[in-house]
């Protein structure tokens, strides 16, 4: 081995492009030399230039809003929870409403059962008072118009011991009460006595007419809680002449009213 030279690998010569070249390194970004921007032997492509179509101008397309009643771009979701809105709102009104309905009637049940009714006068016995025809407004509690007391017209119903005719197909009656409970009542001649007084009616009674007609009153009393009624009209009445004092019991109410006259509406209280 000492005899032996080593071996020595010569180094290929560099040899230095010309300025001119056309492979020559240009200097990389950052103004260093020495950095390739491509190794050598590599394809490099140039970028293609950009074209453009058509003539260049510097005119532009205003915007143009849309058409009354036409949704914007993305106003479509808008536009269904405005819908959906609106129908919540009309579904609320009619549950409203019907509440609303159902609540009158109730109240007017309620009403008719236990304090106003109107009825219809179907006879000339109350005449001039009453006409045939007439609808009138009956209050059946006392909170509201008090107790029955002397000239007070009351509804109240078909008596027992009716006996005037036609009876079975009347329900209610409509009289003028003249005599209270436990009173003394009778006539003579043409006069009402109550206790021994002879009666005041304050024109209670058809005018012209006498204030009995042919039909006087039996001496009696009256029971207790029990009502004498007569119609105005006397000639043409059947009443307590006939079937005898109501109970209280049969009273349906006061007549406050009329509302109903000649096909007409028509107010009078009283």
């Amino acid at each position: 081995m000492s005899g032996r030279r080593p071996l020595r690998l010569a180094s290929p010569a560099v040899v230095p492009l010309p300025p001119d070249s056309a492979e020559s390194v240009p200097p990389a970004a950052g103004g260093r030399f020495g950095a390739p921007s491509a190794a050598i032997g590599e394809v490099t492509e140039e970028p293609e230039p950009l074209t453009v179509s058509g003539p260049i101008t510097d005119e532009f397309t205003p915007f143009e809003p849309p058409p009354p009643g036409a949704d914007a771009p993305g106003s479509t979701s808008r536009s269904a929870l405005r819908a959906k809105s609106k129908s919540g709102r009309r579904r609320r009104l009619v549950i409203e409403w019907a509440i609303v309905l159902v609540i009158a009637a109730l109240i007017a049940v309620l009403l008719r059962a236990f304090v106003v009714q109107a009825f219809f006068v179907p006879s000339p016995s109350m005449e001039p008072t009453l006409d045939v025809g007439d609808r009138i407004l009956v209050v059946k509690t006392s909170l509201f118009v008090g107790p029955v007391g002397r000239g007070d017209i009351v509804v109240f119903h078909h008596p027992n011991t009716f006996n005037c005719g036609g009876g079975d197909n009347i329900q209610d009656l409509v009289k003028r009460v003249i005599g209270l409970s436990g009173e003394t009542i009778w006539s003579l001649g043409q006069t009402i006595y109550i206790n021994g007084k002879a009666l005041s009616e304050n024109g209670w009674y058809k005018a012209g007419l006498p204030q009995l007609g042919a039909m006087p009153i039996t001496k009696q009393i009256i029971p207790k809680g029990d009502y004498f009624v007569m119609g105005d009209n006397r000639t043409d009445s059947c009443d307590s002449r006939s079937f005898g004092p109501i109970t209280d019991s049969s009273v349906v109410g006061k007549v406050v009213a009329i509302v109903w006259r000649n096909g007409h509406p028509y107010l009078h209280f009283f």
